[in-house]
This record gives structure tokens, C-alpha cells and sequence, in this order.
């Protein structure tokens, strides 16, 4: 009886072991990525199913790979075709890949510093004091004149005021007299590109416009807030790199900016602003 118990006891976890084997998701594979007979120095995640290969569209993506596949993040197999074909060499762990430019992810480089990248504005609390003294006199007059210019900032704005005062001694009479100038309370807001100021402002527009000196309430935006953000619309660059390649752009005639680029086609966007002339050339060099 105890033998028959436990044939039936190992049977059973046989059973469950062979449920499980049959069940498991198969087992990935690291390969290291050639394309168009250049290597790519990235290691993808695939799984291999007979002679078939298969893998997710994100990790084809970040290989910038865009086989047919189906979208998504289940494994999907990896459709051979006239314009994507592979084949993976088991003794050096490699999967090489002969693909059109139309097969391949485009490489998007900006030109210039991303506004998300920029730093957020930091504030402090503080106070500044500026003054510019003249003294003028001989034997009989004598003045003395002063110009203030005090600031209070925080976070949560700026108080600024400015003043001028004047002593004026002839003999025995002395004369005092203070001109009160501007005197404003600023609140700027970077993210949303608003200033706000209460008080005195001077008014902002076209050239041809006339500024004029007011007081009350100022609001609008400043793109003064964001020197970084450039309001203009600027050039582009697309091409195709047979090899790993630098992007050198020259702007009239002189190197703006230098860029690598892997294998495969690349878009540079937002080229330096043109300035001078106005010629902008692009000049790719090997690696």
C-alpha cells in the first residue's frame, strides 16, 4: 500500500512539472545587433521560436528597428521581406540585419538646448540699495543732489522704487526737495511667459510706436522671461548616414555646431538661427 502511495504521489509531481515546462514562456535571448554589416554596440532581448525570431515593438524601436510587426508590447514574430531580412549567428550570440532606410527609425536630433531641459527659476529674498551722489559748491552755493534706487524681491514678486532728492544752500537759506520717480510692484510668472506690475510702467510695442510713461496695471506676456525660447520658425536637416558619422553645421561659412550620428537617417531640427548672409551648410564627416 505505502509503495502504491508513493508511485501515485511521484506521478503527480511529474505531472505538475511537466504542466509547468509546458506552460513556461520561453526563455529570452541577449543578441548583439549588426545592421547593414556595421555593428550598433547594442544588445537586444529576442526570443527565438524554431527559425523564427520574435520580439517587442519597444525593444525593436530602441534598436531603431521598424520591422512588420504588431503594435503593442506583446512579443510579436519578425517578418522577413525584400526590404528587412536577418539571420542570427548562434557561436558569436549576433543577429545581423539588412534593412532599406524605410525600415529603419529615424534618428531626431535637436540642434539646440530643450526648453523642458532649461532650469527652473530659483528665487531669494533679498534687498538692494543703489544710490549716485553729486556735490557741487563754491564760497557762496553749495548743492548736494542724490538718486535712490531700492529693491525688495521675494518669491512672491519684486517692490522697486526710485527717488531723487536735492539740498540747495545759498548764505544762510537751505532748500530740500524730494521727486519721487518710479514706484512699481512686479510679479513674473517664467512657465507661462506673464509678467503682472502694479504701479508706474512705461508702455511696450512696436518700434514705430511711441513709449509712454503710465500708471496702473500692466499685464501681458514677456518673452523676455525665457531668453532660451526662440520665437522664429528655424531650419531642418535630413539626410542618410551609411556609417557613424559627426554633423558638422556650418553657419556662413563658420562651424555653429558639431553632432553625432549613428548609422541609419537622421533629422536635425532646429539649426542655429541664421545670422549675416543667411547661409547655412551641412557637412557630415566618417567616424
Amino acid at each position: 500500500m505505502r509503495a502504491k502511495a508513493l508511485r501515485s504521489t511521484c506521478r503527480f509531481l511529474l505531472m505538475i512539472c511537466l504542466a509547468d515546462h509546458a506552460g513556461a514562456a520561453p526563455a529570452p535571448t541577449l543578441l548583439e545587433v549588426w545592421i547593414n554589416g556595421r555593428p550598433t554596440g547594442k544588445i537586444g532581448e529576442f526570443v527565438l521560436r524554431g527559425d523564427g525570431l520574435a520580439a517587442t515593438p519597444r525593444e525593436l524601436a530602441e534598436l531603431g528597428l521598424s520591422p512588420r510587426t504588431t503594435p503593442g508590447d506583446e512579443l510579436a514574430d519578425i517578418v522577413a521581406d525584400r526590404d528587412f531580412r536577418w539571420h542570427v549567428d548562434q557561436a558569436t550570440g549576433r543577429l545581423y540585419v539588412t534593412a532599406s532606410e524605410a525600415r529603419l527609425v529615424r534618428t531626431t536630433i535637436s540642434a539646440v538646448a530643450d526648453s523642458a531641459m532649461a532650469g527652473a527659476v530659483e528665487s531669494g529674498t533679498g534687498s538692494t540699495l543703489n544710490y549716485d551722489t553729486t556735490v557741487t559748491g563754491d564760497a557762496r552755493r553749495q548743492a548736494f543732489s542724490a538718486y535712490l534706487d531700492a529693491r525688495v524681491f521675494s518669491g512672491h514678486g519684486i517692490v522697486a522704487a526710485q527717488a531723487l532728492m536735492t539740498a540747495f544752500r545759498s548764505g544762510t537759506t537751505t532748500t530740500y526737495r524730494a521727486t519721487r520717480l518710479d514706484f512699481n510692484y512686479t510679479v513674473s510668472l517664467p512657465d507661462r511667459l506673464l509678467r503682472l506690475r502694479l504701479g508706474d510702467f512705461i508702455t511696450s510695442g512696436a518700434d514705430s510706436q511711441r513709449a509712454i510713461r503710465l500708471g496702473g496695471i500692466q499685464f501681458g506676456s514677456d518673452f523676455a522671461l525665457r531668453p532660451d525660447l526662440i520665437t522664429m520658425p528655424l531650419p531642418d536637416f535630413r539626410g542618410n548616414a551609411v556609417v557613424p558619422t559627426i554633423a558638422d553645421i556650418l553657419v556662413n561659412d563658420t562651424s555653429a555646431i558639431s553632432l553625432p550620428i549613428d548609422a541609419g537617417p537622421f533629422e536635425i531640427r532646429n539649426v542655429p538661427v541664421q545670422t549675416g548672409s543667411g547661409k547655412v551648410s551641412l557637412k557630415v564627416l566618417s567616424v
